[in-house]
C-alpha cells in the first residue's frame, strides 16, 4: 500500500516548489502547483493574499494536499494505491469534484454526483482497479484533448486566420484514449 506522503511528493515533484503566475495557466497564480483559490479555502476564514501564496513551503504544500485533496474528499478510502494516486493527481489538475465524477463514471456508479459517499467507495474498491485506472486515464486524456480545442483563444487565433495543430487535439486525444480502453 501506497503512503500518501509518497503520492504528495510525486505531486510536489510534477508540480515544483516555486511559484508561478503564467498567463497562459487558467488556474492562476500557484505555488508547489496550489492556486491563490485553493489556499484561500485551505485557509478559511482567514483572508489569503498573493504574498500568502508566494510564501507557501512545501511542508505546507503537504498539509494543504493532504487535506484537501486525500483526506476531504476522501480519496483515502480507494483501496488500491495506484489507482488512488491517480485519483489524487486528477482532483490536483482538474479539481476534486471532476476527479470524483470521473472515478464514479469508470465504476458506475449512480448517480454520478462527484461526492464519494460510501456507495460510492464501495463500488470503486469492489471493481477491478486496473480497469478503473485505464478507464481514468481515458477520461483524462479526453478532458486534455477537450480543454486545448475548446480554448477560446484557440478560436480567435483561427478567426484571425492561424492553422494551428492544436484545433484536432480532442479528436486526437478522443481516439488514443479509445485504443487505452481496449485495455481493460
Amino acid at each position: 500500500m501506497i503512503y500518501s506522503g509518497d503520492i504528495i511528493e510525486a505531486i510536489l515533484q510534477r508540480e515544483g516548489s516555486t511559484y508561478t503566475d503564467r498567463p497562459a495557466d487558467k488556474g492562476g497564480p500557484t505555488c508547489c502547483g496550489i492556486t491563490l483559490t485553493t489556499y484561500t479555502a485551505y485557509r478559511a476564514p482567514l483572508p489569503t493574499t498573493i504574498d500568502d501564496l508566494k510564501r507557501v513551503d512545501p511542508p505546507t504544500a503537504r498539509k494543504v494536499y493532504q487535506h484537501l485533496y486525500i483526506d476531504n474528499p476522501r480519496f483515502n478510502q480507494i483501496a488500491d494505491s495506484n489507482l488512488q494516486a491517480l485519483v489524487v493527481d486528477a482532483g490536483v489538475q482538474h479539481g476534486q469534484e471532476e476527479a470524483a465524477k470521473m472515478l464514479q463514471r469508470a465504476a458506475g456508479v449512480v448517480p454520478v454526483d462527484g461526492d464519494l459517499g460510501v456507495l460510492s467507495i464501495a463500488a470503486v474498491n469492489t471493481h477491478d482497479a486496473r480497469a478503473l485506472r485505464i478507464l481514468l486515464c481515458g477520461a483524462r486524456i479526453r478532458l486534455y484533448g477537450s480543454l486545448v480545442s475548446h480554448d477560446p483563444k484557440l478560436g480567435d487565433a483561427v478567426k484571425a486566420g492561424y492553422n494551428l495543430q492544436a484545433v484536432n487535439a480532442f479528436g486526437w486525444a478522443n481516439r488514443i484514449a479509445q485504443f487505452v480502453e481496449t485495455l481493460v
